[in-house]
């Protein structure tokens, strides 16, 4: 898919129609994930399964549940694995549940993606554009995501397609306290379809949406995402032990390979 930030001459592609206003994730957002990943009121467990439990809550007077998952990846480091979340063309080799992730806007505090992700049973695609800002706790090797809805007047939906809401967002990337070359993600999330989609049905599919998301994350690592990044070591490894006739260019290009 191809995407186009002008006003004009965008005929056929998605059209930002203008600047995406951004405020900010309030430290108010962080500390309700954060609240919301410790608690245990009001939540049911929903699945479980040797490396993922999925745990659902409804908040009174609303009919879309919120999804909390613990996932765990052994073997996969956590900067990795933000690697993996992060990094768009990355994601786009295992993220099957969307059919085209692209980045809108680049900001120093903050992205701005496009998602569409084909429904089963001839529903309507759903496409959904969020805010993205990424926060580190350096001390604790701890990544924290967050997500939230981008307004319709700034990017319309495409004929066909139902824009789909962002209502809370969050995913938690830290080292498994027993093996810190291993990774925990909590994710947190509660998303409206929006359309003709029961609701009822949302809730039901929600809930096992965070096991195959964890299983095609861990496969892709282990089969391909490893192995690329091994070869990469020892290419780099080969280059810098050259003695001489070594450029500084050499290396930067290497470099550059093995971090994209």
């Amino acid at each position: 898919m191809s995407i186009c930030l002008s006003a004009n001459n965008c005929t056929g592609q998605l059209k930002s129609q203008k600047p995406a206003m951004y405020s900010g994730f309030s430290e108010d957002y962080l500390e309700k994930v954060l609240y919301e990943e410790g608690e245990s009121d009001g939540w049911a467990l929903a699945n479980r399964s040797q490396y993922a439990e999925v745990w659902k809550k409804k908040y009174p007077n609303e009919s879309l549940q919120v999804i909390k998952a613990f996932l765990h990846l052994p073997g996969v480091p956590p900067n990795d694995a933000v690697k993996m979340i992060q990094d768009i063309e990355v994601r786009k080799r295992w993220d099957t549940q969307f059919s085209a992730i692209e980045v809108l806007e680049e900001h120093p505090t903050h992205r701005v993606v496009y998602w569409s992700a084909p429904l089963p049973l001839g529903m309507q695609t759903r496409d959904i554009v969020q805010y993205i800002a990424e926060r580190r706790d350096e001390a604790n090797n701890t990544t924290y995501i967050l997500y939230t809805h981008v307004p319709e007047d700034v990017i319309a939906a495409k004929p066909g397609i139902v824009r789909a809401v962002t209502i809370q967002s969050a995913a938690i990337v830290r080292p498994d306290p027993l093996d810190p070359t291993s990774t925990k993600i909590t994710l947190l999330y509660q998303t409206d379809f929006r359309g003709w989609l029961p609701k009822s049905m949302v809730n039901f599919f929600s809930a096992f949406a965070p096991p195959k998301w964890r299983r095609d994350m861990y496969n892709f690592y282990i089969k391909m995402y490893s192995k690329e990044k091994e070869n990469c070591d020892k290419m780099l490894a080969a280059v810098q032990l050259k003695a001489k006739g070594t450029t500084g260019t050499e290396e930067e290009h290497m470099n550059s390979l093995c971090s994209s």
